[in-house]
């Protein structure tokens, strides 16, 4: 949604000399932004990622229920087609999902990188979605791709958990009948880290690896908030009889 602002304030400044010092200071960047905008604009739709096209389908079906489209001239384009529909729309109409996956979808399908660093993937999604995108997110790294994510999502890591503790059944056909999930979904402990970020009473924010037990990976922010959450609820319905 920003991308082709920028782009053409560029080619105004550049060649017109139109450019505003205003308008730059308003639009200016993180190193990291703009990096992955300029990813953006170089990309090209002619040269496809075959490593990654289930995966893209997978996000297609999955989270986003429908196609992005783009076109390389005059500048790269990116339109979306909702399931349903024979005509694209454009991105700023579509819905805060569709805008959220469709970058990760691009540099999948069109960009080779063997790194991807993600930053709350759970950004503008419902919890199925979420939990949908955790599959993602694990598919990626037993794909090689060196990911890491920060999440404030209890639905991201309690499924990464089950996919743990699942590994040792994906052998099993039986249990591999019986869930929807397939080989590449399953994740090996010793591939994967946590680290929590606690604050402390002086306001400082120490950085914990956690360990892996019998049940994954064990973030009490997560779980100390949940239970309060329960407690409030079992409270209140006791004062209701």
């Amino acid at each position: 949604l920003t991308y082709k602002a920028l782009v053409g304030n560029t080619m105004r400044e550049k060649f017109l000399n139109q450019g505003s010092e205003t308008y730059a200071e308003k639009m200016s960047l993180a190193r990291p932004a703009a990096d992955f905008l300029v990813s953006l604009s170089e990309m090209t739709s002619y040269r496809e990622n075959e490593k990654f096209q289930n995966l893209v389908k997978f996000i297609e079906e999955n989270l986003i229920s429908g196609h992005i489209l783009t076109s390389d001239i005059p500048s790269s384009d990116i339109m979306y087609t909702p399931n349903g529909l024979s005509a694209p729309i454009p991105m700023y109409v579509s819905s805060g999902v569709v805008t959220e996956v469709t970058p990760l979808l691009l540099f999948l399908k069109y960009v080779e990188f063997g790194a991807l660093l993600i930053e709350e993937p759970e950004a503008a999604l419902h919890l199925k979605l979420q939990w949908e995108m955790a599959r993602v997110l694990i598919r990626l790294a037993n794909a090689g791709v060196f990911t890491v994510a920060t999440t404030h999502s209890d639905i991201i890591l309690q499924h990464i958990n089950n996919m743990i503790k699942a590994f040792d059944r994906e052998f099993n056909p039986t249990f591999l009948e019986s869930s929807r999930y397939g080989k590449e979904d399953f994740l090996n402990r010793e591939m994967v880290s946590v680290y929590q970020f606690c604050v402390q009473p002086n306001q400082k924010t120490q950085v914990r690896k956690l360990p892996c037990g019998d049940y994954g990976f064990e973030a009490m922010t997560f779980y100390d908030t949940l239970k309060q959450l329960n407690e409030e609820i079992v409270q209140i319905e006791k004062e209701e009889q």
